[in-house]
């Protein structure tokens, strides 16, 4: 496959799947978006205020996960509207490492 056609089919399987089209699919089912975030705090706001204004309607649960960070990450993206967790949380027993 060629790069033409690569990008024609990514472009056509992007516009199958509109807003309605998702809504639709959705039905019951629960989606969260889970953003992996290590010091970003210059920029998670502005994404997860571009997530919740895209997706709103379609996802239930906006979370970012920390990665320790050392700046004010988890701050700006709780003001944001994302639920924030530390990965010093999520499995405590095997440890935090890097990358």
């Amino acid at each position: 496959m060629t790069s033409g056609s690569v990008s024609t089919v990514m472009m056509s399987v992007a516009s199958d799947w509109s807003h309605g089209r998702l809504e639709s699919i959705k039905g019951e089912s629960t989606l969260a978006v889970v953003i992996p975030a290590l010091d970003e705090e210059g920029t998670i706001g502005q994404v997860v205020s571009a997530i919740a204004a895209e997706l709103g309607e379609l996802i239930d649960e906006l979370v970012v996960m920390d990665s320790l960070s050392s700046d004010r990450t988890a701050a700006v993206a709780t003001d944001a509207g994302a639920r924030v967790h530390s990965v010093a949380d999520v499995r405590p027993d095997l440890g935090v490492h890097p990358g």
